[in-house]
């Protein structure tokens, strides 16, 4: 299914077999069904990402079926965000008694979801960034951190554990960034910066990508360096405080005296026009003509790949979406 949003098509194409006003639609034949996915999924139609010439082009093949099946057709169109990058200002600075200023992109990196703006403020430690009260967990117990940036490692506690409870399958959520950043936000903070668990595989700072929209609170990555650098001022190591939660499966936040940041985040984000494809077909009952049928499918995609792929190392490759949803 498409991150953004539905573009609603009237399109019953089940007609284009049998003819508009037929007595008994048959179901078209399986080439015909599999020469319309091949169409809709092809090169030139770019992954039908919204906004883009390749679903423009989607949404004219689609209203030329539709009027071969003899429906009245309408273009209607209707804005739609259709990507992010950096806008003027994109700074991270450790304050304190060792001032200094990090590197975008090789220290941090912005979120899609990042409200914009400067936030300084004390950096709390809140562990994974988890609450879970089925699994009587909470990593804001105790802790101040309205107004305050927090700290927060990803994934979730004791990763390499099978047996923990956030293995299982109604728990898998407690690891998602979306978690951890709207539950930052709940708890009042001003600003979150996430970091990869000091046992994870490799590190990479993630691209800016997607069409998301901000979710009212500063939101960035650093790495694990860059962590290690900010928690110094207070005698404290990234892997030492994972490992004090990991160890007894215990949440362990904490405030961290003398280590405070000011950051800003500026991102443009892109806009463009979609358009729905309605196809109309006339009832032929003048008792019924206040009443009508809708039916609805979307048929825009990933685009060029990005937020919302299954293959997030791929961004800038065609994603044809053959399966979702031509």
């Amino acid at each position: 299914m498409a991150a953004v949003t539905a573009l609603v098509a009237l399109l019953a194409l089940l007609l284009a077999a049998a003819g508009a006003g037929a007595a008994e639609p048959r179901v078209p034949p399986a080439d015909w069904l599999l020469g319309q996915v091949r169409a809709l999924s092809a090169p030139e139609m770019e992954g039908r990402g919204s906004g883009t010439p390749g679903a423009d082009r989607a949404a004219r093949a689609i209203a030329d079926e539709l009027r071969a099946a003899g429906l009245r057709t309408h273009l209607q169109p209707f804005p739609v965000p259709t990507g992010i990058r950096l806008g003027p200002v994109n700074t991270l600075a450790a304050l304190g008694p060792a001032p200094r200023s990090l590197a975008l992109g090789r220290d941090f990196a912005p979120l899609p979801v990042s409200a914009d703006g400067a936030v300084e403020g004390d950096i709390v430690f809140a562990g994974y960034g988890i609450t879970a009260p089925a699994l009587g967990w909470d990593d804001y117990a105790g802790l101040d951190v309205r107004d305050k940036v927090v700290l927060v490692l990803g994934g979730d506690p004791r990763p390499a554990d099978p047996g923990t409870p956030f293995r299982r399958p109604e728990a898998y959520h407690y690891s998602e960034r979306s978690h951890k950043i709207i539950n930052a936000r709940e708890h009042g903070a001003r600003a979150i910066l996430l970091v990869a668990h000091p046992g994870a595989p490799g590190e990479t700072l993630p691209p800016l990508s997607g069409i998301a929209q901000p979710w009212a609170i500063a939101a960035l990555v650093v790495t694990r360096a860059t962590a290690d650098g900010l928690l110094a001022p207070a005698g404290a190591r990234l892997a030492d405080l994972a490992e004090a939660i990991d160890r007894p499966l215990r949440p362990r936040g904490r405030a961290l005296a003398g280590v405070r940041v000011r950051l800003e985040v500026s991102l443009v984000r892109e806009r463009g026009t979609a358009v729905n494809v309605v196809g109309v077909l006339p009832g032929t009952d003048p008792r019924l003509a206040h009443e009508a049928v809708l039916v609805g499918a979307h048929y825009d995609h990933l685009g060029r790949g990005g937020e919302g792929s299954l293959a997030p190392d791929q961004v800038g490759a065609v994603h044809p979406g053959a399966d979702d949803n031509a």
